[in-house]
């Protein structure tokens, strides 16, 4: 509606002496660039005319320049920031030893610490937009991400980011992951509920789906990184990242993080004890900032207290001899890497939504533990501490039965490529939707 008001102005025909289909064009061409707005916005826009429309060109041959229009691409999509993007990282190098891949970019901050060749910059924060500007790239045989991108031109590959799927509704899992052609899936419990889920939606899927169980390149980066021989002296402390959205408020820990960096530090005096806010916690919203804000202002002088804000989380990770954490995957990250445990802090009210949601009892428990309140975690770490080995060998009983190609997830995934480029059917993966059998 907005843009048949801002066509129907005669004030903008005059002013900028466009008529009819050349308005239209430029309109189609802002709406490339910026995404859909408000009619105040357009406006804006509008009024700084001649400034985008140079940009527009200026863009446009810089995209040119990027790719050969003889050659077919394999497009990444770096969109999100460092923790997701490294889960891709090793797959693109590995792939680009093979077939022509472009390495997308929303900024030249998150593409700087990567260093890869054949990279696009797409010159914005906002993954919608970068999302309407890979449409003017040409030739894309796959784009892969670890967030579904706008993917109704190109065939995607999704990478799941997380080892512990959450329990938001079965109807909003499927919405999120509906417009994917392929997935990879780290885990056998979630290649089981992910199953379920397309099967039971089927009659709504508009294009066959299919499951590939690939496992967690991820984990295969940490367990080949890991500083076995290090001295674990430290508990750390990671809660999960708090957004305005967040539908688990109630297990999140991060308001309630001074007293349980306070509880540590009083009852543990032979460790540091480590604090790892997620790395887009202080971005986000203005509540999450202040709350990590308010542990370091509080505990910043006290000798044993360390604050790692490190993309990467190699070091806290081999140094940590227990996790503490809520709901953040990265509690079987660092579980199934280093073998040590993990606690999560929770309530009961969550584990009914678990249990709803999946009908099982909480996952975290099969290679964790689950505690209600501060009093119970300190118990829980004494006992954990006094019987380690039992834990470490639980850990690793679970991780071995659950992760498909342990070690091996980027050279399964890029062997198995052509497959996925011609889709041929392949006897390992599950291929769902109307009119296929499973």
């Amino acid at each position: 509606k907005y843009y048949d008001k801002l066509l129907l102005c005669e004030e903008y025909e005059e002013k900028y002496n466009v008529y009819g289909l050349e308005k239209l064009k430029l309109l189609y061409m802002i709406n490339d660039f910026f995404g859909i707005l408000d009619y105040y916005s357009l406006i804006s826009i509008i009024d700084n005319l001649d400034k985008y429309k140079f940009f527009y060109e200026q863009y446009s041959k810089y995209l040119e320049n990027k790719f050969d229009i003889d050659k077919n691409y394999i497009i990444s999509c770096n969109f999100t920031e460092d923790g997701w993007n490294s889960h891709i990282i090793d797959l693109q190098k590995e792939m680009s030893l093979t077939y022509d891949i472009l390495n997308i970019f929303k900024t030249h901050t998150i593409s700087d610490n990567y260093n890869l060749k054949n990279s696009i910059i797409l010159e914005t924060e906002n993954i919608s937009i970068a999302n309407l500007r890979i449409r003017n790239i040409q030739n894309i045989n796959l784009l892969i991400s670890c967030a579904p991108v706008d993917s109704k031109y190109y065939k995607q590959l999704l990478m799941s980011h997380q080892l512990i799927l959450k329990p938001v509704g079965q109807e909003e899992l499927f919405e999120y992951i509906k417009d994917i052609d392929y997935i990879c899936v780290p885990t056998k419990e979630q290649l089981n509920y992910l199953e379920f889920l397309l099967s039971k939606y089927k009659n709504k899927l508009e294009k066959p789906i299919t499951l590939i169980p690939a496992g967690y390149p991820k984990l295969d980066k940490l367990l080949y990184d890991l500083d076995t021989h290090c001295e674990k002296d430290s508990i750390c402390y990671a809660p999960t990242l708090m957004t305005h959205d967040n539908d688990f408020e109630s297990t999140l820990s991060l308001n309630n993080g001074i007293s349980i960096v306070q509880t540590l530090l009083d009852n543990f005096l032979d460790y540091t004890i480590i604090f790892r806010p997620h790395p887009n916690s202080r971005l986000f919203n203005r509540k999450s900032k202040k709350f990590v804000d308010d542990i370091i202002d509080k505990f910043k002088m006290e000798e044993r207290f360390v604050l790692d804000t490190s993309t990467y989380y190699i070091d806290t990770f081999s140094k940590s001899k227990i996790l503490i954490s809520d709901f953040s995957s990265t509690m079987q990250t660092f579980s199934f890497s280093t073998l040590a445990p993990f606690i999560a802090l929770s309530n009961k009210e969550f584990d009914k939504i678990y249990n709803n949601t999946f009908n099982k009892d909480d996952i975290r428990k099969e290679c964790g533990i689950v505690v209600f309140d501060t009093v119970e975690l300190v118990f829980q770490i004494h006992k954990v501490l006094n019987n380690y080995s039992f834990h470490q060998a639980k850990i690793k009983k679970y991780r071995d039965s659950q992760i498909y190609n342990l070690g091996n997830s980027v050279q399964y995934i890029a062997s198995n490529m052509e497959y996925i480029l011609q889709d041929k059917k392949h006897i390992e993966w599950i291929c769902i939707n109307p009119s296929c059998e499973s």
